[in-house]
């Protein structure tokens, strides 16, 4: 099988791939931060063990879960990658918690100050459908 993750042609540093969940098939999105660290935007299932190969067993992973739609993977992925930070706002820790997947989920402020300066993370209002979510966005393109 080849690998999922493709090269976004307008961002560059940024990759998708689909994964799928019954009803519908959304993405997963990889951004890399530089300094051979990566953002996992929505950790999708199944996408656990293809990383592209320019990310190696001694990258530093963040796994945000972006809102409580998008917590699918986090088992598989906190499973295949230990030493993965795990990032979600504070509204959806309680789903966590509950689960018991993982423990060492973090805020996202805490994510917010390992961005790049060109990266920036909003969380927008909560809603009654997704109870939180957070969106990554670049305030300028990174140089060089």
């Amino acid at each position: 099988m080849s690998n999922p993750w493709q090269a976004v042609p307008e961002a560059p540093g940024i990759f998708r791939a689909q994964y799928k969940v019954p009803g519908t098939s959304p993405f997963s999105a990889l951004l890399d931060l530089g300094n051979d660290c990566y953002l996992i935007f929505s950790p999708g299932p199944g996408l656990e063990g293809s990383l592209p190969d320019f990310v190696t067993p001694n990258s530093k992973l963040l796994l945000l879960a972006p809102c409580v739609g998008h917590t699918l993977g986090i088992a598989g992925w906190s499973a295949a990658h230990p030493d993965a930070e795990l990032f979600a706002p504070d509204a959806i820790h309680e789903k966590f918690r509950k689960s018991g997947v993982v423990d060492k989920l973090q805020s996202i402020g805490a994510l917010a100050a390992q961005m790049p300066s060109h990266l920036q993370i909003h969380v927008p209002p909560r809603t009654s459908f997704m109870r939180c979510g957070s969106l990554v966005s670049r305030t300028k393109p990174p140089s060089g």
